[in-house]
C-alpha cells in the first residue's frame, strides 16, 4: 500500500510538471527489464546488439518503467535512448504459477480434456512432456507467452508431466505436474439374484478402473423410507474378466423374512462418477426347511424313501452317494404334496454311504445323512 502511494505521488508531480513523455530506454543483452505496471510480465533483452524500449516513466525508487505508446516513441529517435543503471542481467529461470492442474497432485478430471491455466513471471516458451503415455519428445503449449488459459487432452487415468518453461535468453526451469482423469461412469454389469428370492447373499460384477467406494441399499418394497446400506470391501472382489471384477457379499435381511425387498448397488469411482444397478424386487426366505419325519425302507436293492417337510417356498430334496466312484448330486425329490415326498431308488450291491439334502427357493437348506447295505 505505501509502494502504491509512493508510485502515486512520484507519476503525479510528473505529469503535474508536463516531464512525463515517452521516451526510449537502452537495455544491453540478457538485461531484466522490470515494469511497474500490474499484471504485466518483465522482459528480458533476447538481442545480442542490446534493445531500445518505448517508455514513458521510470520509477527511481523502484526502479521499474512504465511502458509508453509506441506511436509517440515511433517519432523520436531510436538511438537517442537512455541508460538507467541498476541494471541486472537475466540469469534465472522463468517462475510458472499452475493454477490448474494444482501442483499439489490433488487435481481429478471428469473430462479428457483438462483445463491448462497458467502465469509466467516472464515471457517464455512452455513444453510439457509426458512421462507415461508419451512418445520421448517434448510438447509445445505456447511459444512466447506470459500466461495461458486453454484446455488440452489428456489420457485416461493418472497423468505425469515435466513441464518446462524457457525464457528469451535460454534460462530454463522445470517442474513435476500429477493429475487424474476419469471421464468413463462406473458401470454395474450384474447383480445376482435378479428374481426369486433372497436369502441375504448376493453376488456383482462391475467395471472400473478407479473405484473407491461399492454399496449394497435395500428396504421394503414400496417402502418411501430410507434404504439400509451396507459397504462392500473392494479388497474382496477378484477379476472375473479382462475388465470386470466380481464380489459376494451377505446383508442381514432378517427384518424383512416373508416380505418383499427392493436392492440395487452403488459404484462411485475416484473423480465422484457413480454408476448405478438395476433394481430388482425379491421375496425373503432365510429359514431353511424343516424335516419333520424321514422313513426309509428297504426291499432288495431298492430303497423308499418318504420325507415329511415344512417349508412355503421348497425347491428338491437331493442326494450324493459318497461311495461312488465319482459322488455327486442326484435327485430324489422335486416337489411335496401335503409336505410329503415319496419315491424310490435302486442301488447297486453294497456299501452306500447317502447325504441328504433338502432346499428351498431362496438356497435354505437342511442336511441329513443315510448309510445302509445292499
Amino acid at each position: 500500500m505505501k509502494r502504491l502511494f509512493i508510485l502515486f505521488i512520484f507519476i503525479s508531480s510528473i505529469l503535474a510538471t508536463g516531464v512525463a513523455a515517452e521516451f526510449w530506454a537502452c537495455f544491453n543483452y540478457q538485461e531484466r527489464i522490470n515494469y511497474c505496471d500490474y499484471g504485466k510480465a518483465d522482459e528480458t533483452c533476447d538481442n545480442h546488439n542490446g534493445c531500445a524500449m518505448c517508455m514513458s516513466v521510470y520509477d527511481e525508487v523502484e526502479e521499474c518503467f512504465y511502458h509508453g505508446v509506441w506511436p509517440k516513441c515511433n517519432q523520436l529517435n531510436p538511438n537517442d535512448c537512455q541508460t538507467f543503471g541498476g541494471g541486472t542481467i537475466d540469469t534465472q529461470p522463468p517462475s510458472i504459477t499452475f493454477s490448474s492442474p494444482k501442483l499439489d497432485g490433488t487435481s481429478l478430471f471428469t473430462s479428457t480434456r483438462v483445463p491448462f491455466i497458467f502465469s509466467l513471471d516472464e515471457r517464455a516458451a512452455v513444453y510439457y512432456y509426458d512421462n507415461i503415455h508419451g512418445r520421448g519428445r517434448w510438447t509445445r503449449v505456447c511459444t512466447s507467452c506470459t500466461s495461458y488459459d486453454r484446455s488440452r487432452s489428456f489420457k485416461e487415468g493418472f497423468n505425469d508431466l515435466t513441464i518446462r518453461a524457457v525464457d528469451v535468453v535460454g534460462n530454463e526451469g522445470t517442474l513435476d505436474l500429477e493429475f487424474f482423469v476419469d471421464s468413463k461412469k462406473p458401470r454395474v454389469y450384474k447383480t445376482l439374484p435378479r428374481r426369486g428370492f433372497a436369502d441375504g447373499n448376493f453376488y456383482i460384477e462391475y467395471s472400473e478402473v478407479n473405484p473407491v467406494e461399492l454399496l449394497i441399499h435395500w428396504k421394503e418394497e414400496g417402502s418411501t423410507g430410507y434404504p439400509l446400506t451396507q459397504v462392500i470391501p473392494l479388497g474382496d472382489c477378484v477379476p472375473v474378466r479382462t475388465t470386470k471384477m466380481g464380489c459376494t457379499t451377505a446383508i442381514n435381511v432378517d427384518l424383512f423374512h416373508g416380505k418383499e425387498i427392493e436392492y440395487w448397488v452403488t459404484l462411485t469411482d475416484i473423480v465422484g462418477n457413480v454408476g448405478t444397478s438395476r433394481h430388482y424386487d425379491l421375496e425373503v426366505d432365510i429359514v431353511a426347511p424343516v424335516i419333520n419325519e424321514f422313513n426309509h425302507e428297504q426291499d432288495g436293492r431298492r430303497m423308499y424313501f418318504t420325507f415329511n417337510i415344512t417349508e412355503d417356498n421348497f425347491d428338491e430334496i437331493k442326494y450324493m452317494d459318497n461311495t461312488d466312484t465319482r459322488p455327486r448330486w442326484r435327485r430324489l425329490c422335486s416337489r411335496l404334496r401335503d409336505g410329503i415326498c415319496k419315491t424310490r431308488k435302486s442301488f447297486s450291491t453294497g456299501q452306500h454311504d447317502l447325504d441328504i439334502k433338502v432346499l428351498d427357493d431362496a438356497g435354505n437348506y437342511v442336511e441329513t445323512s443315510l448309510a445302509f447295505d445292499v
